[in-house]
């Protein structure tokens, strides 16, 4: 994981690019850097890709190896220009802090870029052909420690329940590199073999799902005239809209139809 992101603020030159500035080719580096921490991170791995030399979709199965803790700051935009000394604020030589003049365009800085291990998607199979199924971290929401709880993060240590289709049951964390790594060394990890599947088939995590320390409070709009009897509600002139900020945890009890709610609290 670690390496993947580190390609990822690395980036790449383009060669010959049409510069509308200075209006001639010129060779640039594009790269990606992470500007804003979500709630709840959706990794999607590369499992699946396009053979061009026989013409079909080829399941990956290699060895992917990703934190249960996870520390996006080294890759966020205000970390990287830190190291590279193009910091929003810069030492004058009186020693007092001076704004760049492209400021306005940076991103809000974020405060907590730290999550953990809540979710795997894994996958079994071959890219035409496979079966998907889930592993949940379920000591979550109410029933979790504060954020400022050091045991927070420990995520391998609370129960974990594996998702598969009608049949659901507990997951030993012990086994989560074995079900979600991939191959290792060139060997299957496993999977349904007995399906008959040949070429690379196998089981890995195809998505992972992590959930930020610091939860946000959720955005919600509302009507000119809901502002109005809603004290916590506020105006963005900007965006010309009316919003209220609610707890994250609570916010889905807040704002879906009971109805629906409930229905979702029986299904699960």
């Amino acid at each position: 994981m670690h390496e993947s992101l580190q390609k990822q603020i690395e980036g790449e030159i383009i060669n010959g690019y049409d510069c509308e500035t200075c209006k001639k080719k010129v060779d640039i580096s594009k790269r990606v850097l992470l500007s804003s921490a979500p709630n709840v991170l959706i990794v999607h791995l590369q499992r699946i890709i396009f053979n061009f030399d026989t013409f079909r979709n080829d399941k990956i199965n290699t060895f992917f190896e990703f934190p249960y803790h996870l520390d996006l700051n080294p890759y966020s935009f205000y970390e990287v220009m830190k190291k590279e000394g193009r910091s929003r604020k810069a030492k004058g030589t009186d020693d007092e802090e001076v704004v760049e003049s492209e400021d306005s365009k940076w991103p809000e800085e974020e405060t907590c870029w730290e999550y953990k291990l809540v979710g795997t998607v894994v996958h079994s199979g071959t890219a035409q052909a496979g079966h998907y199924w889930s592993y949940i971290n379920t000591k979550r929401g109410h029933s979790e420690p504060a954020s400022t709880d050091p045991d927070w993060v420990k995520t391998e240590s609370d129960p974990w329940m594996e998702f598969n289709d009608s049949n659901v049951r507990n997951f030993n964390f012990e086994k989560m590199k074995e079900e979600c790594f991939g191959s290792d060394g060139g060997h299957s990890s496993g999977g349904y073999d007995s399906w008959g599947w040949g070429g690379s088939s196998g089981k890995s995590a195809y998505m992972l799902i992590y959930e930020r320390r610091e939860k946000k409070p959720i955005k919600v709009l509302v009507s000119e005239e809901e502002a109005k009897d809603d004290g916590d509600a506020k105006y963005d002139a900007k965006k010309e809209e009316y919003f209220k900020l609610i707890d994250y945890r609570k916010g889905i009890e807040e704002i879906a139809p009971s109805k629906i709610y409930q229905r979702v609290q029986e299904d699960n």
